[in-house]
């Protein structure tokens, strides 16, 4: 599949990310991400693990995870487009809320300790971003291959196979109690520090412009990050 890219294409993420590897040559700008119209929701409580979701349910297993989130002795919010109100309702605890509708997630990542989603580029890059853990239930392959990515950091971990409440909840205590996880997500953030989503935008328009004849000038050059070496592996 790689072999599809040409040199000249834009890759809207990072080189660590990239699904076929990372590319010498690759143009990565970093990831668009953008919400209009999103609530504001805040943290209630200032003590104890703040866990950030972000499923669907036509994600595998997604009543499994919903349950292990649920048992959780942790504040959890769980951002789940598509899910009915009435089913919301039935899961929805005390300790367990849950979104219908899109939400500013930026606020919500800086004071979380885990998220939880699918391998969805967007959600998963901006846990990244902010030094966030990742567990993850891909719903197909090119998010399977994003979550091996993040696996592959040691700043996350997959959920395969079949899962029940209790292999998930397993899971979910793990990211939590294992400081490495986090370690790992922070290292991903301090080497992105300077990243910010207007600088993409002007990346992306300096490359498009760069394509037509005399339509830039040869000394100039965007503030591109060279994509970052594979960190070494990590040890289990």
């Amino acid at each position: 599949m790689r072999d599809l890219f040409g040199e000249h294409d834009i890759l809207d993420t990072f080189a660590e990310l990239d699904h076929y590897g990372a590319r010498p040559d690759g143009r990565y700008v970093g990831p668009i991400v953008s919400v209009l119209q999103a609530l504001r929701v805040a943290w209630r409580s200032k003590e104890g693990s703040r866990v950030l979701a972000y499923l669907r349910p036509a994600v595998p297993g997604f009543a499994a995870i919903l349950q292990a989130l649920a048992r959780l002795d942790a504040e959890v919010l769980c951002v789940a487009p598509g899910m009915s109100p009435d089913a919301a309702k039935r899961y929805a605890t005390r300790r367990l809320r849950i979104a219908l509708a899109p939400v500013d997630l930026p606020p919500l990542f800086e004071h979380a300790d885990l998220a939880v989603g699918y391998g969805n580029c967007g959600f998963s890059t901006q846990a990244l971003l902010a030094g966030v853990p990742l567990l993850m239930r891909p719903r197909h392959v090119e998010q399977a291959l994003l979550a091996h990515r993040v696996e592959a950091l040691c700043a996350g971990k997959l959920l395969v196979g079949k899962i029940d409440a209790d292999s998930v909840t397993a899971s979910l205590q793990e990211l939590l109690d294992k400081p490495a996880y986090r370690q790992a997500a922070r290292a991903f953030r301090s080497r992105h520090a300077d990243f910010s989503p207007e600088q993409v935008i002007e990346q992306c328009l300096f490359y498009i412009e760069r394509a037509f004849p005399d339509g830039w000038k040869a000394d100039s050059s965007p503030h591109a990050q060279d994509p970052q070496e594979n960190p070494t592996a990590c040890l289990h």
